[in-house]
């Protein structure tokens, strides 16, 4: 069975998208552990569609995904400010 080679056209008209079957972005990077280093993996992420290593397809699944866990770590920080203020409240003689 033959691999398809043609290119494809996404709906925007770009046909530098490689050919069904693209690995995703996700195996090209390092883990994402905080929000540095989600920075990195987006710059990363950036370079490969540049260069047409990966589709557009997998780079709009890559940049929600990553959105979505930024978001995560934001909401996560605030509740951690917030715990922290009302221990201090707490803590704090009235």
């Amino acid at each position: 069975m033959a691999e398809n080679k043609r290119k494809r056209t996404d709906k925007s008209g770009d046909s530098s998208m490689k050919p069904s079957g693209t690995p995703p972005v996700f195996s090209l990077c390092r883990p994402v552990r905080s929000a540095k280093s989600a920075k990195k993996y987006l710059a990363r992420l950036l370079v490969a569609y540049q260069r047409g290593e990966i589709d557009s397809q997998n780079a709009k699944t890559s940049v929600y995904v990553l959105s979505e866990y930024l978001r995560a770590v934001e909401v996560s920080d605030f509740e951690q400010k917030i715990i922290d203020l009302e221990k201090q409240l707490k803590e704090k003689p009235q």
